[in-house]
C-alpha cells in the first residue's frame, strides 16, 4: 500500500516536471522563430541598401533578378500571425473527436450491411 502511494506521488512528479521542462522548451523554440524571423528582416533590409549602392556605382550584379526575390520583405508579425491561426486550427482539429466505427479505419472498408 505504501509502496503504490509513493508510486503515485513520484509518478506525478515526474509527470508535472515533464510539463514543465516541455513548457520552457516551448518558450525557448517560440524566442527562437521571432529571433530568427527579425535576423531574415533585418538582412532583407542590409540587402536592399545594398543593391541601392551597386546601382547608385553602376554595378552589373545590382541587375540580379535573384535580388528581387531575396528582397522581398516578409513581415514577423504576419509570419507569426499566421502561424498562431494554424497552430489554433491543428489544435481545434485535434480536439473534435472523429468517430469511427468497425472497419472504418485506414485502408479498410466497412463491413457490409448485416455483417460485423
Amino acid at each position: 500500500m505504501v509502496a503504490s502511494v509513493e508510486a503515485i506521488f513520484l509518478s506525478t512528479f515526474v509527470l508535472i516536471t515533464q510539463n514543465r521542462m516541455a513548457a520552457r522548451a516551448q518558450q525557448r523554440a517560440d524566442l527562437d522563430l521571432q529571433i530568427s524571423l527579425l535576423a531574415e528582416h533585418e538582412i532583407t533590409r542590409l540587402l536592399t541598401l545594398t543593391v541601392a549602392i551597386a546601382e547608385r556605382l553602376g554595378s552589373p550584379t545590382a541587375q540580379d533578378p535573384e535580388f528581387a526575390e531575396l528582397a522581398q520583405d516578409v513581415a514577423p508579425e504576419h509570419m507569426l500571425d499566421t502561424m498562431e491561426t494554424l497552430q489554433r486550427q491543428t489544435a481545434s482539429d485535434d480536439a473534435t473527436p472523429q468517430h469511427r466505427t468497425a472497419g472504418d479505419g485506414p485502408g479498410q472498408s466497412p463491413a457490409p450491411p448485416g455483417e460485423g
